[in-house]
């Protein structure tokens, strides 16, 4: 039931973010990682252990966003040596704006939980997100 619901709602986000932004889900769960950055840049490494994607494929992803202007990978490296992605101003205008209807749409998908049921259900979730390393605090 998880799979189905979670299934439902990428499409129809993806839908909307399409229509509206012309972004799909998985160009904005990107964009919003880079955003939520506490210095605006994330280690490539760890920006696709969070996304659960190979280094390969967020880099063919990358130099798409960076076509259209939208992120960039640094040329310098962070502080311990590991290259860096983060948004370009274009990027993070579009994921704020794009943000909106995602939360909107959740707010809607949610719209029969009730506000008690929702601690439960960010428990839960975020248990779904545990590895073996870390918890996944805002999966």
């Amino acid at each position: 039931m998880l799979s189905r619901a979670c299934a439902r709602l990428e499409l129809s986000m993806a839908d909307r973010l399409g229509d509206f932004h012309g972004l799909d889900f998985a160009d904005f769960t990107l964009l919003h990682r880079l955003a939520s950055a506490p210095d605006g840049r994330v280690a490539m490494v760890d920006l696709a252990q969070a996304l659960g994607m190979r280094l390969s494929s967020l880099t063919r992803k990358l130099v798409q966003l960076e076509k259209v202007g939208l992120a960039q990978r640094d040329s310098a490296l962070s502080g311990d040596g590991l290259r860096c992605a983060s948004l370009r101003p274009v990027g993070k205008r579009l994921v704020q704006e794009a943000e909106v209807t995602v939360r909107a749409m959740c707010a809607q998908a949610l719209g029969p939980a009730t506000l008690a049921h929702l601690p439960e259900m960010a428990l839960a979730l975020a248990a779904l997100c545990q590895d073996k390393a870390r918890e996944c605090a805002d999966c």
